[in-house]
């Protein structure tokens, strides 16, 4: 009848008042957007336009939760249905005093926990993938605390006593004695045998320093990472005829890498990041999750460790700002260009297209120290 609501939808609004009183006395309800094929399970007609959104109501008792009440009405924008619903929950907190702060830092550790269960799994499913899809996988370590969460994945995966992946570990005669010790304590933990690279035709500093000088890595930085890095690293994937390599970078390490992917299609092996959207903090709250074994020097200040000759120690304070991790890195040490360092020659771009385009930042007059390098082997 015109003017009048059809019994259907009085019924629906009769429903829905009974659910805002409920919840009102302590539940929760959420809508469903759902899409029907215009037909019931029993085959009639439902009486719904076919592919038209329907929404069914969920409700959720709760005798002591904060009272919200989060109904979407349909034909707003998502940013307006969420500030609606924020604002419905703000009013309901004030009117009952707001949550404890307990009940917030519960939430926050649910809510951490939540996002570290989903960053697992997606750097296991990258690991598994490369497993399965690669005949010659290999992991590039340095054993800093990204690399300790790779190691552990790698070893409950049941990947590294088999040799599945193969660990790569280049000693550039400059490292801490601490990380060369703790490499012997990670590969007894784990059950591997890591493959160990060093600047050919030396075994050790002083016959590198007795032919080039005891000061050639500030002299000629090229030169240092060229022997003492590059051509190790390369040397090591081609002995080891790799055609995938797991690396620890990550989006937050700084400009240089803020947007990686979880995978790398490259000339030569692809290159795979298990971490690459996990933050700093994400990695140590991993590790302290899981229990997973560190590097000591981390406990002595220092976020990263790389040549004890150029990594330093930084304030806690400041470990996990935007690139901090690498703060203590290469201090003191620049490129050509007067740009501070922030890459050892390892991780440079591989095609024109991307050469250009690291040009193109390079010569920006915005460009400061610490941002996009280009190391030349």
């Amino acid at each position: 009848m015109p003017g009048m609501l059809r019994p259907s939808f009085l019924n629906l609004h009769c429903r829905i008042f009974s659910l805002i009183m409920l919840a009102a006395l302590g539940c929760t309800m959420t809508l469903k957007p759902s899409v029907v094929s215009g037909a019931s399970p029993s085959g009639r007609s439902s009486g719904t336009r076919s592919g038209a959104r329907i929404f069914s109501i969920q409700l959720t008792t709760n005798l002591h939760a904060t009272p919200t009440v989060p109904i979407m009405r349909r034909g707003r924008s998502r940013e307006q249905r969420h500030t609606r619903s924020f604002q419905n929950t703000l009013q309901a907190q004030k009117t009952s005093g707001g949550p404890e702060k307990k009940d917030l830092d519960i939430l926050i550790a649910a809510s951490k926990a939540e996002r570290l269960a989903h960053l697992e799994s997606q750097a296991m499913q990258a690991l598994k993938y490369t497993v399965e899809n690669y005949e010659h996988p290999v992991f590039t370590c340095a054993l800093i605390a990204g690399d300790m969460v790779i190691l552990e994945l790698l070893h409950r995966m049941d990947y590294l006593s088999t040799g599945k992946v193969q660990v790569m570990f280049v000693d550039t005669f400059y490292l801490f004695g601490e990380t060369i010790e703790f490499m012997r304590e990670t590969e007894e933990r784990y059950d591997f045998k890591a493959n160990w690279f060093h600047a050919k035709e030396f075994n050790n500093k002083a016959e590198l320093e007795a032919a080039h000088g005891v000061d050639f890595w500030k002299e000629d930085l090229k030169l240092y990472d060229s022997i003492c890095k590059v051509e190790p690293y390369w040397r090591g994937l081609e002995t080891l005829q790799a055609d995938a390599v797991i690396n620890g970078r990550r989006r937050d390490h700084g400009f240089d890498r803020a947007f990686l992917d979880l995978y790398e299609h490259e000339s030569g092996a692809d290159k795979i990041n298990p971490l690459a959207y996990f933050t700093f903090e994400d990695v140590w709250d991993y590790i302290k999750a899981e229990n997973v074994a560190y590097h000591p020097l981390h406990d002595k200040g220092y976020p990263s460790i790389g040549d004890a000759k150029d990594t330093v120690p930084v304030p806690k304070s400041r470990w996990f700002e935007y690139a901090g991790e690498r703060l203590g890195r290469f201090n003191g040490l620049t490129n050509d260009d007067g740009s501070t360092k922030t890459e050892c020659g390892i991780h440079f771009p591989q095609t024109e297209e991307e050469n250009e385009d690291v040009e193109k930042v390079g010569s920006s007059d915005e460009k400061k120290g610490g941002g996009l390098t280009i190391e030349v082997m």
